[in-house]
């Protein structure tokens, strides 16, 4: 019976976290490759840091609209979507649908890039100092930066010690306060160099705050 309702505890966290999209990319992924290495660190013991809340500034630049994603393609039920990409920036494009579809959209700024990817892998829950563990995979986070998004999401920017220059986007849940690391748009992360720039970490915040749903 304990077994039972563990396993029960487990889809009711699944449903609340992902919803809808983030849900069915979840399923998809159990029989699917998992995401790359330090999209799931566990980095239990780290000292807890502080927590930072910054609202993004919509930039003065000139800036060019991007569309991207697989928009419910193969059963991946991810949406097309548009980001807004500023002067300075380049982005580039993959997309391929054969076997299991796949989408990826690349925005880079010297040696700062932001990666959205759709496909059929699984995601975690994020988790922050001082919260407990969870079942299930988890991507532990030693500090974060949170921003609301143009549709009303609200993402945190998390820090892994150890891992300075590779960084995952979670989104809060729709209906709760848990965060995971699949958005409504898909694996959301940074690479940056180890030494960061925190003005270009704010405009890579802001670049993902432009994500609308197509």
């Amino acid at each position: 019976m304990d077994k039972f309702f563990a396993a029960f505890g487990k889809v009711v966290l699944v449903a609340i976290l992902l919803g809808g999209a983030g849900y069915a990319a979840y399923t998809l992924g159990k029989s699917a490759p998992a995401l790359p290495t330090n999209a799931l660190q566990s980095d239990k013991g780290v000292p807890p840091t502080s927590a930072s809340v910054i609202t993004p500034t919509p930039t003065t630049q000139a800036a060019t609209t991007v569309t991207a994603g697989l928009h419910h393609t193969g059963g991946i039920l991810l949406p097309a979507y548009t980001v807004s990409v500023p002067e300075g920036w380049t982005a580039s494009h993959h997309q391929d649908l054969t076997g299991s579809p796949s989408d990826t959209l690349a925005i880079t700024n010297g040696s700062y890039t932001i990666t959205i990817s759709q496909g059929a892998f699984g995601g975690g829950v994020c988790v922050y100092p001082g919260e407990p563990d969870v079942e299930g995979p988890e991507a532990r986070y030693s500090a974060y930066t949170e921003f609301a998004g143009a549709d009303g999401s609200t993402y945190r920017r998390g820090t892994t010690a150890g891992t300075p220059s590779f960084t995952n986007v979670c989104q809060k849940s729709k209906t709760g306060t848990v965060y995971g690391n699949i958005t409504s748009y898909g694996h959301v992360s940074y690479t940056t160099p180890a030494s960061q720039d925190s003005t270009i970490l704010a405009q890579m915040d802001t670049i993902v705050a432009t994500l609308k749903a197509q």
